[in-house]
């Protein structure tokens, strides 16, 4: 039975690092084609060192598939937001550490909408969009 290249990194890897391929994949349709072994994949699915992870982390990853040793740590990173952190996107609005209680929401909205946010709201809008 074959296999899919998604498939099989799901099989021998954590979901973190198979998630972390995904993002760095170069052309995402490669991830569904006939799968051979997974060393060929990692080397061919992308460039290690045009990654956030870099290619000492990769050529690690490589190994420990190898010789079957665990994996190095994934760097994860964690963001602190100002209070009332507001973002804006070209549909959705993202609010971080509301009222310093790190409670974050998002929502999506429609460009004509402007209108009916408020002042502040709609100087973060303009600010944003510049």
């Amino acid at each position: 039975m074959t296999m899919k290249v998604i498939e099989l990194l799901k099989k021998k890897l954590p979901m973190e690092y198979v998630q972390a391929i995904v993002r760095n994949a170069e052309r995402p349709s490669d991830l569904f084609e006939e799968a051979e072994d997974i060393e060929v994949e990692l080397m061919s699915l992308f460039d290690w060192s045009n990654t956030k992870e870099g290619f000492e982390f990769w050529s690690d990853v490589f190994n420990s598939v190898i010789e079957g040793t665990k994996l190095p740590n994934i760097k994860k990173v964690s963001i602190i937001y100002l209070p009332g952190t507001v973002f804006f996107t070209k549909n959705q609005v993202m609010m971080y550490n509301i009222a310093d209680m790190d409670i974050n929401l998002k929502f999506d909205y429609e460009p004509s909408m402007v209108d009916m946010m408020s002042e502040l709201v709609e100087e973060s809008y303009y600010t944003w969009m510049n």
